[in-house]
This record gives structure tokens, C-alpha cells and sequence, in this order.
């Protein structure tokens, strides 16, 4: 029997949300399939690539935005 793995199941391998059985069988992959393996690098880079680029408001966006929603009516709507 053979087993297909999806890009979407190598997500899922990557953010701990598979079953034991699937955890497993990805590992096997990844222990002998060096352009699985490779894919799964990829795809490590681009998570931490977009980790790393994520930039905080500054102090004043977030000011406005509370200022905003405190003087927003909601009954008016």
C-alpha cells in the first residue's frame, strides 16, 4: 500500500496537528526521501522567514485605534 502525503499534511506535520500514525510515516518520509526532506526545509524557512518579519504597531497606532473604539457609539449603529 502506498501511502500519499499532501503539502497540506506536511503542514500539519510542521504545526503538531497530525495523529501518531501520520507523525510517524511522515518521519520515515523525511528519514528517506531527501526531496521530501527538502520540502519540508522549504517550508521550516518560509514559517520562520515570516515569524521573524512580523512587526509590532507602534505605540501611537495602537493609541488611535483604543482612542477610536472608546469614542465609538455603539448604539448608534
Amino acid at each position: 500500500m502506498t501511502t500519499i502525503i499532501t503539502p497540506d499534511d506536511l503542514v500539519r506535520f510542521v504545526y503538531g496537528e497530525c495523529s501518531e500514525t501520520e507523525k510517524q510515516t511522515i518521519q520515515v518520509i523525511l528519514d528517506t526521501d531527501e526531496a521530501f526532506r527538502k520540502q519540508y526545509q522549504d517550508l521550516q524557512n518560509t514559517i520562520s522567514g515570516i515569524n521573524t518579519s512580523v512587526e509590532n504597531p507602534s505605540e501611537q497606532v495602537i493609541a488611535k485605534i483604543l482612542n477610536f473604539s472608546r469614542e465609538f457609539d455603539l448604539h448608534s449603529v
